[in-house]
């Protein structure tokens, strides 16, 4: 059965994990939206760009070659940045980048092509309601800021990178501040979107909730002439 799963919600929510596991459970291409972002982040900083220069980033887009991988492999210009755009300063710098108007949409159209013939898991800050807004399934996936945080501090440590507990919570609420003040595709929760909270949740029993609702759809549309 053909279908899409869109994942929205905050920076350290556990999306990129969740969404992993769901594409093994259901067969489905897993796309992450944050990384594309991120590599044109990460070409930003490695070319001294200007962050507020929009044309720039605009040619840096168009002349980026973003090739996204199983198990989160990410490759720009051939090269495999996946390492490179997990540091705290490329997701700060990738979350200012995309409040530019032209930088979302030449990014949206990729993401919007991608996902056309179905069976795709992808998730973000504006899936659900910009980029595949007919999605089957939305989820919005949060939790605490406090947990969020501690996520982070644990990602980063468990990478040997330095980390620091109250400098991280604080950057994830300036983050959740700019993602969902910006003009240009703000983080919202879309009105047909199942709210999963993932504060005292397991990967497992995240990944269950979720499941249910992927399940209950597949129930009710035994009858669609799309099948695997």
């Amino acid at each position: 059965m053909c279908f899409n799963v869109a994942i929205d919600g905050p920076s350290g929510a556990g999306k990129s994990v969740i969404a992993l596991k769901i594409a093994d459970k259901y067969n489905l291409l897993h796309i992450n939206s944050g990384a594309m972002y991120r590599v044109i982040a990460l070409k930003v900083l490695k070319t001294n760009t200007d962050k507020d220069d929009e044309n720039a980033i605009i040619n840096i887009i168009q002349s980026t070659k973003i090739t996204l991988l199983p198990k989160q492999v990410v490759y720009m210009d051939g090269e495999d940045v996946t390492q490179a755009i997990r540091h705290e300063e490329i997701s700060k710098l990738s979350s200012y980048i995309s409040k530019h108007k032209m930088v979302r949409k030449l990014l949206v159209e990729q993401q919007k092509e991608m996902v056309r013939s179905k069976n795709c898991i992808m998730e973000g800050r504006d899936i659900t309601t910009v980029v595949i807004p007919d999605a089957e399934i939305k989820i919005y996936l949060t939790a605490s800021v406090d947990v969020r945080a501690k996520r982070r501090y644990l990602d980063l440590v468990n990478r040997n990178m330095q980390a620091d507990l109250d400098v991280i919570k604080l950057d994830i609420i300036n983050r959740d501040t700019q993602d969902m003040n910006r003009t240009e595709s703000p983080l919202v929760q879309a009105p047909d979107a199942h709210v999963v909270d993932s504060s005292y949740l397991s990967i497992d029993e995240t990944v269950e909730e979720i499941s249910k609702y992927i399940d209950d759809f597949k129930v009710r549309n035994r009858k669609d002439d799309c099948y695997d």
